[in-house]
């Protein structure tokens, strides 16, 4: 058995407390600290919040500017026959079994909305560059030959290509960075690939003929209500 002397006694003693005062010092530096971290976190949120409605603000000009022309959101999306899961209903206690396969073959949607009328122009591409976009395009134009049309879309970086050939009747305006959350058209494909999920296709014709029927299910009203967000209903008044 060890016995300390008083010398011993009082060097452990001062040895404990000094660890003590070392301890409580480390708690209080952390707990500063998770506090900067939080006012921090705090502060970004309200600069992307005050961010945010300077970016849709902006958005709401273009549109006011361009009354006579169509407004349409443009996007792309890929699909493909990797099987996208999703949630299903089984009967309580009973496992889903959900058929699966991975393929990688895919094509992409190039799509525009009009957001105001509902109406859209859909193209199948094999690849996202400038080279498809060109010629979605060109044919966006010739759809809507008579009318100017507002493109707004994302930064990717073909969408301002030096190979970029815009027809005359159609003027791009771009989104600001990282803010997928004020193109509508984003809204659209997720919308359209909720029929998708859990679903094999044994090709990429049967695929595309699926998102076709997809595509031509929805009315103009359905559309927008998927795209005439409330903000852009009070860039036109009619909110």
């Amino acid at each position: 058995m060890l016995y300390l002397t008083g010398n011993s006694k009082n060097d452990a003693l001062a040895i404990a407390k000094a660890q003590n005062k070392k301890l409580r010092e480390d708690l209080k530096k952390i707990k500063e600290e998770l506090n900067q971290k939080v006012k921090n976190k705090e502060l970004k949120r309200k600069e992307a919040d005050e961010l945010y409605k300077i970016e849709r603000e902006k958005i709401k000009e273009i549109v006011k500017n361009n009354e006579e022309a169509r407004i349409m959101f443009y996007d792309e999306s890929r699909f493909g026959l990797i099987t996208d899961i999703g949630r299903r209903w089984t009967v309580k206690g009973v496992k889903p079994v959900i058929p699966y396969q991975q393929k990688y073959e895919y094509f992409y949607l190039y799509q525009s909305t009009d957001i105001k009328s509902g109406e859209d122009f859909s193209m199948y591409m094999s690849h996202l560059d400038s080279i498809c976009f060109n010629e979605y395009l060109k044919r966006l134009s010739e759809e809507f030959k008579d009318d100017k049309i507002v493109l707004i879309m994302d930064n990717a970086s073909f969408h301002k290509s030096k190979q970029l050939k815009v027809p005359k009747n159609i003027k791009i305006e771009y989104l600001p960075p990282y803010s997928p959350e004020l193109n509508p058209q984003e809204r659209r494909f997720e919308d359209i690939k909720k029929f998708l999920k859990n679903r094999v296709f044994n090709s990429l014709e049967e695929l595309q003929s699926k998102v076709n029927e997809i595509l031509f299910s929805y009315t103009k009203d359905q559309v927008k209500s998927l795209v005439f967000y409330p903000y852009l209903q009070k860039a036109f008044n009619v909110y």
